[in-house]
């Protein structure tokens, strides 16, 4: 029994109507591709990329200020001071990035004070935890099986429960995917702010 994808989750409706949508057009859409993209180096397309698609989203989103405020926490992110990020730009790509290591001339600014440990670590990212927990499954089957989830207009409820079904199994125990995850999210989102309403 495998875990639905995004897709399989939502109605027929809801993707007979958003067919003919390219995401990946919309997406690019707000890129200023022949200004910013053309004639530059791979990594310098690579962080405007980052700098316009990812940061606002995925970044700096949920996990700068929507978390903070969410939490009535005013935070700073120093290195996304305007100056900083000024001098950074015009840096070479070889502080960059110098063969594989990244943040190369963070890394040697702080050499002195960090042990090698510390200076030669990967970067990794902040991540959900890989599964639900008994505590998060059981709160997410409730959001899953409330009003709240079927007032949203482009979630199949039965699917949703399907997959739902496919986490609770011992045998196949996973992670959710990120359309369930999307769900419990919208579900929440919708019991607090009627958002479908």
């Amino acid at each position: 029994m495998r875990s639905l994808n995004t897709h399989d989750l939502l109605t027929a409706d809801f993707r007979a109507n958003t067919a003919s949508k390219d995401p990946y057009e919309a997406f690019l859409d707000s890129v200023d591709i022949s200004g910013q993209l053309t004639g530059r180096p791979r990594l310098h397309q690579s962080m405007y990329l980052w700098t316009k698609l990812i940061f606002p989203s995925v970044m700096l989103g949920p996990l700068g200020d929507r978390s903070e405020m969410g939490h009535s926490i005013e935070g700073r992110l120093p290195m996304l001071d305007t100056d900083l990020v000024e001098f950074a730009r015009q840096l070479p790509i070889d502080s960059k990035i110098c063969g594989t290591t990244e943040k190369y001339v963070l890394r040697e600014a702080v050499r002195p004070f960090v042990t090698n440990q510390v200076y030669g670590r990967r970067k990794h990212p902040f991540v959900t935890p890989s599964a639900f927990t008994h505590r998060t499954r059981a709160m997410a089957k409730d959001i899953l099986c409330s009003e709240a989830l079927r007032a949203l207009p482009f979630f199949d409820v039965a699917a949703v429960q399907r997959s739902l079904n496919v986490t609770e199994n011992p045998a196949v125990r996973r992670a959710p995917s990120a359309g369930l995850q999307a769900a419990v999210c919208l579900a929440i989102l919708q019991e607090h702010y009627r958002v479908a309403a």
